[in-house]
């Protein structure tokens, strides 16, 4: 608790939760930002555990799940055009290519179409 006090300090941060791992973080993530019946839609280059759990657990809870490549925008603007998505998830540099989303433009599109944006930095 004290380290997650700190840690809220040094970033001005409304509260912090440390976890024991990007695993962990990533589902505790998905499972609060994406309910039941919710849309995600993730890139192909994501962290291999974390596609797993996008693609198969999440549809057992009633979730859908869309997978786009990272440099394809237009896939991207169509899935959130032609679904009710809730959620983007995505890596920038994406694991294990190290390709580089244009953060600024999919933020564009995800906002314009309802959807939250989530960019994993690690």
């Amino acid at each position: 608790t004290v380290l997650e006090e700190k840690i809220s300090e040094l970033e001005g941060a409304e509260s912090t939760i440390l976890m024991a791992s990007g695993m962990c973080a990533s589902i505790v993530l998905l499972m609060a930002l994406v309910p039941a019946g919710g849309h995600l839609v993730t890139t192909t280059d994501c962290y291999r555990k974390t596609r797993i759990f996008i693609e198969t657990v999440l549809p057992k809870m009633g979730i859908k799940t869309s997978v786009v490549d990272p440099a394809d925008v237009g896939a991207l603007q169509s899935a959130l055009e032609q679904n009710k998505v809730s959620l983007f998830f995505t890596e920038s540099p994406t694991n294990p290519f190290l390709r580089c989303v244009d953060i600024k433009l999919v933020s564009e599109l995800c906002h314009k179409n309802g959807a939250l944006l989530v960019i994993d930095g690690t």
